[in-house]
């Protein structure tokens, strides 16, 4: 990580006389700007299932070793059937979207999400949970890219905003989660936290089935 973080200070030192040299314009709009009331349904949405979504990715080998008791072969499984799921949804979710529209895919995705949680958790069974975890990545996997083309449809907001909006309630989404997750774990044990995290994803499923999704513009 050292080595990496030096090549890096070093290719921005490198760069710094070229960015100097690109055309900067003056902006009138302020640096900082609080997300627009129409957009504040995504991002309530992105901050609670990204939540989730990252509360999974962190914990789950964890959950698998401290509180299972997994070997070191099965306490990285729950993590690899989880990205490997939410990469092939990913790759494959477009088709899908197409048939049922955002707000379903969102929607179910999501309750999908936390119901792999509440099985991981439930039955507490090194197998069961990954299973569960890997049905977890299934269920988030669509969600953040439906999310941000959703925030760049919303009428009467720059589409810059809009998703600036949303990106960044996912990342406090995703620090939050790590912190509350942790300190749950701490003091009440780590299946509640990972039922805490479920708890967020089903909340975001609700506020997806609640909003009111912009249909795609239609490209002429």
């Amino acid at each position: 990580l050292l080595t990496l973080a030096a090549i890096s200070v070093g290719l921005h030192l490198y760069l710094l006389p070229t960015w100097w040299r690109i055309p900067h314009f003056p902006s009138s709009r302020p640096a900082l700007a609080w997300p627009p009331r129409p957009v504040m349904g995504l991002v309530a949405i992105a901050f609670s299932v990204i939540l989730a979504e990252v509360v999974v990715m962190d914990w789950s080998a964890n959950y698998l070793e401290n509180t299972l008791f997994s070997g070191p072969f099965l306490k990285g499984l729950g993590f690899a059937g989880f990205s490997l799921s939410m990469a092939l949804g990913r790759f494959y979710g477009d088709s899908i979207v197409g048939r049922f529209g955002p707000q379903r895919m969102v929607t179910v995705g999501s309750m999908l999400g936390a119901l792999g949680i509440l099985i991981a958790v439930v039955i507490p069974h090194p197998v069961v949970a990954i299973l569960g975890f890997t049905l977890s990545g299934i269920g988030f996997s669509v969600g953040v890219p439906l999310l941000f083309s959703a925030a760049a449809r919303v009428p009467g907001v720059a589409t810059g905003l809009a998703i600036a909006s949303v990106a960044t309630a996912g990342i406090l989404g995703a620090m939050a989660g790590r912190l509350l997750v942790g300190y749950i774990a701490d003091n009440f044990g780590l299946g509640v936290g990972l039922l805490f995290a479920a708890c967020l994803a089903v909340t975001g499923g609700v506020l997806a089935w609640v909003y009111r999704w912009e249909r795609p513009r239609a490209i002429a």
